[in-house]
């Protein structure tokens, strides 16, 4: 004697919503054995739907995903109160033809509870194992103090995001304090400055906020000894951390193909108050110039009054008039260490109004 059934998935997550998964019937609990294919290809979008000619011994069901991120995860169903075949003296059969009822609750692990219009009922319960990518690994953050440094290591797998953010805190004491980090590549090249701030007892800023990393691979948080003393102040003890946090799947966007005109790569530090930039990009530890801009011209000279452009080939957005960034042909340069770089304005339009050169006495140093 073989029965229908109708099957509702309920609530299934994005990485099944387009494929398809094949059904089947096994003799044997737990799926062990005796597995007979009953559906195959069936679209997950195609669900509800009624499964026919279910053999009476099967007393389990066998589903796996057919494609996509998660082609291969299977889960077995139990199913318990299957009536057994019992013969009559007469030639009239009945088929059991049970409507099932799914009740969808809103969790990754759906129960589906059938109802039947004859004795007995079945209930087959799913409870779907997920296997999730790790997405992150390692030591996600690292400390320093006023007497001492940290440095971690961890990896992003491929295929997701986080961001690299600091925080951390003065207090007590008087005059101004920094403290800095660093994410580095693995080999100790470093990607993004990170500066903490503190004016007397007042609440710390931070220079950037945060930093977005997509990039597989392994990378290193440092945090280096600060000085809680810094800038002529007395007392205070002081900490910085740079975390790793907000994990999230990410789909990198195809670059566009550059016209031939766009080949120019030039690289930049983050952008400095013009009067500034002898207190900051001449002390150190100084200011990294990783960003990428791309220009027409082949000299930083020749920038001036044409436009340059992100690595997207828009146009690439300044602050305008009062702030420069410091440029150079060659990337992960230190304002601090190189002791000569060249500086540009760019405005809001994307052109380069200003070109001009910095020398920080010849390996490093304030003016």
């Amino acid at each position: 004697m073989a029965f229908n059934a109708s099957v509702n998935l309920g609530t299934v997550g994005n990485g099944i919503t387009g494929q398809t998964v094949s059904i089947s019937g096994c003799t044997g609990a737990s799926c062990g054995s005796g597995c007979t294919s009953l559906a195959t290809s069936q679209a997950v979008t195609s669900f509800p739907k009624t499964l026919t000619g279910i053999p009476d011994n099967v007393v389990s069901l066998f589903v796996k995903v057919d494609g996509g991120d998660c082609s291969g995860t299977s889960q077995c169903i139990s199913i318990t109160g299957i009536p057994g075949a019992t013969p009559t003296p007469t030639t009239t059969s009945t088929t059991v033809n049970p409507t099932i009822t799914p009740t969808t609750t809103p969790t990754i692990n759906p129960t589906i509870t059938p109802t039947t219009t004859t004795t007995p009922t079945i209930n087959p319960t799913i409870t779907p194992t997920v296997t999730p990518t790790t997405c992150l690994s390692g030591d996600l953050t690292t400390t320093g103090t006023c007497s001492g440094s940290d440095l971690s290591t961890f990896t992003l797998a491929s295929g997701y995001k986080v961001t690299v953010e600091p925080q951390g805190y003065f207090y007590s004491g008087t005059g101004t304090r920094y403290a800095y980090a660093y994410l580095r590549t693995s080999t100790g090249v470093d990607i993004q400055q990170f500066t903490l701030t503190q004016v007397n007892s007042n609440t710390p800023t931070f220079s950037p906020t945060g930093y977005t990393l997509t990039t597989p691979g392994t990378y290193q948080l440092y945090v280096q000894q600060i000085d809680c003393n810094q800038g002529g102040g007395t007392g205070g003890s002081g900490q910085m951390n740079l975390d790793v946090r907000d994990c999230q799947e990410y789909t990198a966007t195809p670059t566009p193909t550059l016209t031939p005109t766009l080949l120019n790569e030039f690289y930049i530090a983050s952008p400095v108050d013009v009067s500034l930039t002898g207190s900051t990009y001449c002390s150190s530890p100084g200011y990294i110039m990783s960003g990428v801009i791309k220009s027409t011209s082949s000299t930083i000279s020749g920038m001036l009054n044409n436009p340059v452009y992100d690595s997207a080939g828009d146009p690439f957005v300044g602050p305008g008039s009062g702030y420069v960034y410091a440029i150079k042909t060659t990337q992960y340069g230190n304002t601090y260490n190189d002791g000569q770089f060249s500086w540009i304005e760019i405005d809001s339009m994307g052109n380069v109004t200003d070109v001009g050169s910095q020398s920080c006495g010849g390996g490093g140093g304030p003016m």
